[in-house]
């Protein structure tokens, strides 16, 4: 079961979740201050903080929703990118298992908002944000209701750190915060029995190194990956390592940052298994969901 929330026009993002029924949306109260339901399986929160008079009031509930058993996905926009930067700063310092707090600023979008429009949509929020939010709830939802994740095959180049290997020098290819976070979750999973594989279109010499190098600290993922490093597309690299494995495509997701990559592997694996990470931050969500 699904809880929703929201103290703001969220109409036409609610209309493209295809896990949701019109009668969940329908008369569908704005409201401050909100319920905390424990027996649900999802909690899904839009929160404009400008409504908020006193954000310190939106910090305590969003907290209280920690004693859920479910997982709790704040959607939070304001006007103010510095204002919602620092919010969102606060609450992921709490470290809340449970909690996933989702950006408008950081989900890739480069105009997020768009004041001009804002009597015509009923939202300052743009069209484009509003297409990007629903499918990333969406994607949330299909890894949330899919329990038998086996096999994650994940690109490396802009999706496991920041730099091209073969382009840039290995000192220029960097982790950033959230790629880090991605890694230690990754490891745990690893630990935990879920299987992981690399792929890559380069030389897998200087792959390697480069691997060594920059991912030695994360000992299950530099240890215990599958590593398809060559010149094949990866629709081959995931097909062979499939094959491998021998797991229905259904268990197996695949996460790169180049679209052409993910239409490519969507006609073997089907489009919900496919995720498109266009930043860090999406990659960590993610991953974190899993």
């Amino acid at each position: 079961m699904i809880n929703l929330h929201r103290n703001f026009y969220v109409e036409n993002i609610l209309k493209q979740i295809k896990y949701l029924k019109s009668d969940d949306i329908k008369d569908l109260p704005y409201k401050e201050n909100f319920s905390h339901y424990k027996n649900n399986n999802f909690n899904l929160y839009f929160i404009d903080i400008d409504n908020y008079k006193i954000l310190k009031n939106l910090k305590v509930n969003i907290i209280k929703t920690k004693f859920s058993n479910a997982l709790n996905l704040f959607i939070l926009s304001s006007r103010n990118k510095k204002v919602l930067n620092q919010f969102e700063k606060k609450i992921n310092s709490l470290n809340l298992d449970n909690i996933l707090i989702l950006n408008i600023y950081s989900i890739g979008i480069k105009k997020p908002i768009d004041f001009s429009r804002e009597k015509i949509l009923k939202t300052y929020l743009t069209i484009e944000t509003q297409i990007e939010i629903a499918k990333i709830i969406n994607k949330i939802l299909f890894l949330t209701n899919n329990a038998d994740i086996r096999l994650v095959a994940i690109d490396l180049d802009n999706t496991i750190w920041n730099g091209v290997v073969g382009e840039d020098s290995i000192r220029n290819i960097k982790l950033d915060f959230y790629q880090k976070k991605s890694l230690l979750l990754m490891d745990n999973l690893i630990n935990k029995g879920t299987l992981f594989s690399i792929h890559s279109k380069n030389n897998e010499k200087i792959a390697l190194k480069t691997i060594k190098t920059k991912l030695q600290a994360y000992k299950q993922i530099y240890k215990k990956t599958f590593k398809y490093i060559n010149w094949d597309s990866k629709l081959k690299s995931i097909r062979s390592v499939s094959k491998l494995v021998n797991f229905s495509k259904k268990n197996i997701l695949f996460f790169d940052d180049d679209m052409s990559n993910i239409k490519q592997v969507e006609n073997f694996l089907g489009p919900n298994n496919c995720l498109w990470v266009k930043n860090s931050f999406l990659l960590y969500i993610y991953i974190k969901i899993i």
